[in-house]
This record gives structure tokens, sequence and C-alpha cells, in this order.
């Protein structure tokens, strides 16, 4: 209804899309990529290209007129220009495979050209907005039915293929415009979140790489743990610490008491042999043989003595080896309380060790969970931007199913011409004649004039 528009009423979404169709935009995509600039008026098309077209954008209005294009014998090309607009450089002569230029169009000469075209070929040339409206007249854009949303397209050319591959570039240009401007304000929103997962990956790269290198140089990896093992540890080392001092400490005592029961000939045997009898000492292998030895050598002195005095050589003999026996046993002592020692310092220094690292782990664990955390929080905010990508590309894809073609442009038969119908156009002929004919025969009756009355008047 005329200005249904104005009146807030009648808009249609899908007038918005007939009306990309019929634009310049994609009119122009059309003239450009199948030349419709240059037409082959000669030879008749036969559905094969004789000329290879390719366009660039010129400045100006480009040319319009006729040019012959004339086969020679040496397998040339003859240029004669019949009627051009405004002159134009055209080379004399071309070979094949040589490009022309006329105005937005490239040519080039295919190699079967000459032998499908051995009178020539006629181009007609037109300028860009000629051949626009051409288009336009010769396009019909229209809506099937008022209750659905379809889109029917068609164009009038001599050459059916040439208006079926029209109908097709249209289709395509048409569809990857509304495409991306459906996915104008998506492609918009994937372009920062691609921006930001990359801003996000950089710099959870930098945090791991950071915690790596805290770990690296700390040891520590799992703070609760490691702790707690080092608190055992400690403790371990701690009760091995305190054995140790106390047994050095009794062996101490015990050693003093030999040294001064040492001095009394008397008592040095027993005092010796009492050292034996310390629990470490007394479960040695070493010191039970001594022992041994001991008890074997002074049974055999003492069977000496029954027989002989102690100024005996053998007597003598034997009592030097119980000597030399015992003072063993007060040198292994010695030896043991040594190596007491020895296990006592590293002991102490291991716990030494152990405390320091126990006094620095609070701060190392406060480090580490503020590591920890941020690597947490930057990596869960590069999942959440990952599926927010992810839900924005399919969103985008989704929307491509907005546009689609049902049915693919179809070349028309020459026994079943679009245009024009004859009996329709027949009987609508006959129809608006007399049509025409009653409207006619209707005014002339109306603008005819009344008969004048007639009639005697009364007697007076």
């Amino acid at each position: 209804m005329p200005g249904a528009d104005l009146l807030g009423i009648g808009k249609d979404a899908l007038e918005t899309q007939i009306g990309v169709l019929r634009s310049r935009r994609v009119l122009d995509a059309v003239m450009d990529s199948l030349g419709m600039d240059v037409v082959v008026e000669s030879p008749r098309p036969d559905g094969r290209p004789l000329l290879a077209m390719r366009a660039e954008r010129a400045e100006g209005l480009g040319p319009r007129g006729t040019l012959r294009l004339l086969p020679e014998s040496d397998g040339m090309w003859r240029v004669e220009v019949v009627d051009l607009e405004p002159a134009v450089t055209m080379p004399e002569r071309l070979a094949t495979g040589d490009t022309l230029r006329l105005g937005a169009q490239r040519l080039v000469l295919l190699p079967d050209a000459a032998a499908r075209a051995p009178q020539g070929i006629q181009l007609a040339v037109s300028p860009r907005y000629a051949t626009r409206r051409n288009m336009e007249s010769r396009l019909e854009v229209r809506r099937p039915s008022s209750g659905a949303d379809l889109i029917a397209l068609s164009f009038d050319d001599p050459d059916p293929r040439r208006a079926a591959a029209v109908l097709d570039r249209m289709l395509a240009e048409y569809v990857e415009f509304t495409n991306r401007s459906a996915r104008g304000d998506a492609g918009t929103t994937v372009a920062e979140l691609t921006r930001q997962l990359e801003v996000q990956e950089q710099r959870l790269a930098r945090a791991e790489q950071a915690m790596r290198a805290f770990q690296e140089r700390t040891g520590l990896i799992l703070p609760t743990e490691q702790g707690a093992a080092q608190v055992k540890r400690y403790a371990a080392l701690r009760g091995g610490l305190d054995a140790l001092e106390v047994e050095r400490d009794a062996l101490d005592r015990m050693l003093s008491l030999v040294d001064g029961r040492a001095a009394s000939a008397v008592e040095a045997s027993a005092t010796y042999r009492q050292l034996a009898t310390f629990p470490s000492l007394i479960s040695n292998r070493a010191i039970q043989d001594l022992l041994l030895a001991i008890l074997e050598l002074e049974n055999e002195r003492s069977a000496l003595l029954a027989v002989r005095s102690e100024a005996n050589a053998d007597v003598r003999r034997l009592s030097r080896r119980i000597t030399e026996l015992e003072t063993e046993l007060l040198r292994i002592g010695r030896q043991y309380r040594e190596s007491l020692e020895g296990q006592i310092v590293p002991t102490q220094a291991a716990l030494a060790a152990i405390d320091a690292e126990l006094g620095r782990l609070p701060a190392q664990e406060m480090e580490y969970l503020g590591l920890l955390r941020d690597r947490t929080v930057l990596h869960e905010g590069y999942v959440a931007l990952q599926q927010q990508l992810r839900l924005t590309e399919v969103q985008d894809a989704l929307r491509l199913d907005d546009v689609r073609v049902v049915d693919a442009p179809e070349i028309a038969d020459p026994e079943d011409p679009y245009f024009p119908r004859i009996p329709v156009h027949l009987a609508l002929g006959l129809l608006l004649a007399a049509a025409g004919g009653g409207a006619v025969a209707l005014a002339r009756s109306a603008a005819a004039p009344a008969p004048a009355a007639t009639g005697a008047s009364p007697a007076a």
C-alpha cells in the first residue's frame, strides 16, 4: 500500500534483502566477474568463451562503441575500431594471450578463438553506468508469495548460460555480503576474545614460568607434605641425637671410673673388664672375643701358678698377654666414644639445617601460595575465555543458516521461453482492448448532449 512505511505498517525485512540484491554492490560484482561491460556481438555465443576477461577498477567512465578483432594468416589478430568514444589508444595487432584493455576490463584471446571465429570477433563496449542500467532493466527480483520468506530471481539475456552465470554470481555475492554483515558483531567479539585469549595465554605462561623457577630455586613442590616430612625427619634425628648424647655421657662416666681405678694394680684388671660390661660394648662381637680370650688366658695362668711361681717365664708371658688384652678393651672403649662423637656432630649439623629450612618454610609457603593463586586464577580465566570463544564461534556459525539458496540458477530452455509468452499476452491484449473500448464508449456516451424537449403549449 503506498505510504504504508510512513505510517509504520507494512514494513518487511525481506524488502531490505530485495534491495540488497538490486544494489550497486551486487551488480558491480557481477559486472566485474563476468565482464558485462564488453559483449561479444558476433559470432553467436555457443556456451564457450572466446575471451578471458578480468575486471580492474579504472578511473573515468570508460569508452563506449564497437570494435572488431580480425584473425590474420600469421596467427595475429588485427584490431579494428568501428566507433569508440572517447578515443582510446589501441594496439594495431594482438597475439593470442596478449591483453587488451577496454575500460575496466582486461581481455585475453583464448588459443582456440581463431578456429571458432574465423570471420573475426565483434565487441560492443558500454560504459559502466549504462551496463548497470541495462542489467537493472533485465533483472527481476520479486517475492513469490506474500507469506513466504523467499526471493525469486530471473535475468533476461540472449545467452541462457550467461543469464544463469549472472544469477549464480549475484547469489554468491549476496550470501557473502549478508553473512559478513550478520557476522559483524560476532566477528568483532571473536576477534576481541581471540586477542584477550592470547594475552591471557602469555600471562599464564609467565605465571607458570615464575612458579617453575621458584620450585627449582627452593625445591618446594608440595609445601604441606614436604613440611610434614621435614618435621618427622627432625623428630627422628632429634631422638637419635638424644640417644647418642646419653650413651656418650654414660661412656664418659665409665671411662672416668676406669681411669681412676687403673692407678691401683689390684683393681686395674677388674676395672678394664667392667668396661666390657657397657651395654653397647658387650653386644659387640670383638669385645666378646676379647673377654673370652682373657678368660682362657687367666685359666691357663691359674693352672701354671698351681705348679710354678709368678716369676716363671710362662706365667709372666701369660700375664703380659692378659694385660695387653685388657689395654685393648680400654682402647676399644675410647674409640667407641670417638665414634659416638663423630655421629653426634653431623647429626647436630643436620638438625641445624632442618631447623633453618623449617624457619624459612612459612615465608616460602606464603610465596608459593601466592604464585599458585596467580596461576590458578589465570588458568581459570583462560579456560573461561576459551569456552566463551567457542560459544561465540558456534553462534556465529549458526547465523550462517539465516540465508540459504533454495534453487540454484537454471538455464532456460529455448522451447519454453520466459518471455514472450504469446497466448498469455494475446489474452491480456484482448482483455485490455475490450476494457479500453468499453471505457471509451462510456466516456463518449457521457459527453454526448441531451436531446431538446418539444411539445405544444396548452390553449389559453
